[in-house]
Protein backbone atom coordinates (compact mmCIF):
# COMPACT_ATOMS: atom_id res chain seq x y z
CA UNK A 1 0.00 0.00 0.00
CA UNK A 2 1.23 3.38 -0.89
CA UNK A 3 -0.37 6.73 0.70
CA UNK A 4 0.72 10.25 0.31
CA UNK A 5 -1.59 13.18 2.53
CA UNK A 6 -1.78 15.75 0.23
CA UNK A 7 -1.03 16.77 -3.10
CA UNK A 8 2.28 18.56 -3.81
CA UNK A 9 0.95 21.84 -4.63
CA UNK A 10 0.10 25.05 -3.49
CA UNK A 11 0.46 25.23 0.54
CA UNK A 12 2.02 21.67 0.59
CA UNK A 13 4.49 21.98 -1.72
CA UNK A 14 5.11 24.81 -0.08
CA UNK A 15 5.52 23.02 3.44
CA UNK A 16 7.63 20.25 1.75
CA UNK A 17 10.06 23.01 0.52
CA UNK A 18 10.02 24.60 4.23
CA UNK A 19 10.68 21.42 6.08
CA UNK A 20 13.30 20.06 3.15
CA UNK A 21 15.43 23.63 2.95
CA UNK A 22 14.84 25.14 6.18
CA UNK A 23 14.86 22.76 8.87
CA UNK A 24 11.29 23.53 9.99
CA UNK A 25 11.24 20.74 12.98
CA UNK A 26 7.95 21.88 13.78
CA UNK A 27 6.72 21.51 10.61
CA UNK A 28 8.19 18.12 10.39
CA UNK A 29 6.65 17.04 13.62
CA UNK A 30 3.15 18.64 12.70
CA UNK A 31 3.44 16.80 8.54
CA UNK A 32 4.55 13.22 10.70
CA UNK A 33 0.93 13.19 12.34
CA UNK A 34 -0.57 14.19 9.65
CA UNK A 35 1.45 11.34 7.24
CA UNK A 36 0.28 8.89 10.09
CA UNK A 37 -3.28 9.33 10.00
CA UNK A 38 -3.45 9.37 6.74
CA UNK A 39 -1.73 5.68 6.78
CA UNK A 40 -4.18 4.71 9.57
CA UNK A 41 -7.40 6.17 7.49
CA UNK A 42 -5.85 4.29 4.08
CA UNK A 43 -4.93 0.85 6.36
CA UNK A 44 -8.69 1.08 7.77
CA UNK A 45 -10.10 1.68 3.79
CA UNK A 46 -12.95 -0.40 2.93
CA UNK A 47 -11.59 0.35 -0.39
CA UNK A 48 -8.45 -1.43 0.39
CA UNK A 49 -9.86 -4.54 2.16
CA UNK A 50 -9.15 -5.47 5.97
CA UNK A 51 -6.79 -3.72 7.67
CA UNK A 52 -2.71 -5.79 7.44
CA UNK A 53 -0.60 -6.13 9.78
CA UNK A 54 0.70 -3.18 11.66
CA UNK A 55 4.35 -2.38 10.57
CA UNK A 56 6.96 -3.65 12.82
CA UNK A 57 9.08 -0.31 12.34
CA UNK A 58 9.41 2.97 10.24
CA UNK A 59 12.07 3.16 8.30
CA UNK A 60 13.11 6.80 6.65
CA UNK A 61 14.04 7.22 3.20
CA UNK A 62 17.70 8.16 3.39
CA UNK A 63 19.43 10.99 1.74
CA UNK A 64 23.24 10.23 0.30
CA UNK A 65 25.52 10.57 2.60
CA UNK A 66 26.86 13.66 0.98
CA UNK A 67 23.78 15.44 1.20
CA UNK A 68 22.92 14.81 4.56
CA UNK A 69 26.14 16.07 5.80
CA UNK A 70 25.22 19.75 3.36
CA UNK A 71 22.18 19.89 5.15
CA UNK A 72 23.07 18.59 8.78
CA UNK A 73 19.59 16.83 8.85
CA UNK A 74 17.00 14.37 6.63
CA UNK A 75 13.50 15.59 6.16
CA UNK A 76 12.33 11.89 5.98
CA UNK A 77 13.53 11.41 9.28
CA UNK A 78 12.07 14.66 10.99
CA UNK A 79 8.25 13.17 9.30
CA UNK A 80 8.99 9.29 10.14
CA UNK A 81 9.68 9.91 13.91
CA UNK A 82 6.44 11.48 14.55
CA UNK A 83 4.37 8.56 12.20
CA UNK A 84 6.61 5.67 14.58
CA UNK A 85 5.36 7.58 17.57
CA UNK A 86 2.06 8.00 16.47
CA UNK A 87 1.76 4.20 15.58
CA UNK A 88 3.52 3.23 18.35
CA UNK A 89 6.42 1.56 16.42
CA UNK A 90 10.01 2.07 16.43
CA UNK A 91 12.18 3.91 14.40
CA UNK A 92 14.34 1.76 12.42
CA UNK A 93 17.48 3.81 11.74
CA UNK A 94 20.61 3.30 9.57
CA UNK A 95 18.99 0.64 8.07
CA UNK A 96 18.85 1.65 4.53
CA UNK A 97 22.31 3.44 3.13
CA UNK A 98 21.74 5.47 -0.48
CA UNK A 99 24.59 6.48 -3.21
CA UNK A 100 24.68 9.92 -4.09
CA UNK A 101 22.60 10.70 -7.48
CA UNK A 102 22.25 14.24 -8.98
CA UNK A 103 19.32 15.49 -7.70
CA UNK A 104 16.10 14.47 -9.46
CA UNK A 105 14.84 17.94 -9.52
CA UNK A 106 17.33 18.83 -12.04
CA UNK A 107 16.53 15.64 -13.96
CA UNK A 108 13.75 14.78 -16.99
CA UNK A 109 10.93 12.63 -16.06
CA UNK A 110 12.24 9.61 -17.84
CA UNK A 111 15.42 10.43 -16.84
CA UNK A 112 13.83 10.26 -13.51
CA UNK A 113 12.48 7.10 -13.71
CA UNK A 114 16.37 5.14 -14.46
CA UNK A 115 17.92 7.26 -11.73
CA UNK A 116 17.66 5.41 -8.46
CA UNK A 117 18.17 1.98 -10.10
CA UNK A 118 21.09 0.40 -7.10
CA UNK A 119 21.19 3.55 -5.49
CA UNK A 120 19.75 2.19 -2.01
CA UNK A 121 22.22 -0.87 0.24
CA UNK A 122 20.92 -2.27 3.58
CA UNK A 123 23.48 -2.01 6.30
CA UNK A 124 26.00 -5.36 6.44
CA UNK A 125 23.73 -6.92 3.32
CA UNK A 126 20.46 -7.61 5.72
CA UNK A 127 18.18 -6.72 7.74
CA UNK A 128 18.95 -6.94 11.90
CA UNK A 129 16.84 -10.16 12.85
CA UNK A 130 14.48 -8.36 14.06
CA UNK A 131 12.65 -6.34 11.20
CA UNK A 132 13.61 -9.78 8.91
CA UNK A 133 10.31 -11.02 7.80
CA UNK A 134 8.04 -8.20 9.27
CA UNK A 135 5.85 -5.22 7.67
CA UNK A 136 7.90 -2.37 7.61
CA UNK A 137 6.92 1.42 6.53
CA UNK A 138 8.58 3.64 4.37
CA UNK A 139 8.42 7.18 4.95
CA UNK A 140 9.25 9.72 2.69
CA UNK A 141 8.74 13.69 2.07
CA UNK A 142 7.48 13.11 -1.30
CA UNK A 143 6.63 11.15 -4.49
CA UNK A 144 6.91 12.44 -8.18
CA UNK A 145 7.59 9.69 -10.44
CA UNK A 146 7.62 6.52 -7.80
CA UNK A 147 10.95 5.39 -8.38
CA UNK A 148 12.94 6.24 -5.43
CA UNK A 149 10.36 4.79 -2.98
CA UNK A 150 10.21 1.40 -5.83
CA UNK A 151 13.67 0.85 -5.31
CA UNK A 152 13.77 1.55 -1.71
CA UNK A 153 11.08 -1.28 -1.61
CA UNK A 154 12.95 -3.15 -4.13
CA UNK A 155 15.80 -3.29 -1.73
CA UNK A 156 14.33 -3.90 1.68
CA UNK A 157 12.10 -6.38 0.36
CA UNK A 158 15.45 -8.33 -1.39
CA UNK A 159 16.99 -7.78 2.46
CA UNK A 160 14.27 -10.14 3.74
CA UNK A 161 11.93 -7.35 4.98
CA UNK A 162 7.90 -8.70 5.08
CA UNK A 163 5.60 -6.23 3.51
CA UNK A 164 6.61 -3.23 2.57
CA UNK A 165 4.15 0.09 2.92
CA UNK A 166 4.90 3.71 1.65
CA UNK A 167 3.41 7.10 2.97
CA UNK A 168 4.61 10.08 2.22
CA UNK A 169 3.08 13.78 2.87
CA UNK A 170 2.81 14.83 -0.58
CA UNK A 171 2.69 13.37 -4.11
CA UNK A 172 2.58 15.14 -7.75
CA UNK A 173 -0.68 14.66 -9.36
Amino acid sequence: MAVAAAPYEGVFRRAVLELKFRRREVLGRAVGRVVAEAFLIADRSEDLGTAGPPPAATVAMPLPRRRQLRRGFNQAELIARPVARSLAVPLARRVLTRRWRPSQTTLSRSRRRRSPAGSFRVRAGRLPARLRGKPLLLVDDVVTTGSTVEAAVRCLRSAGAGPVDVATFARTL
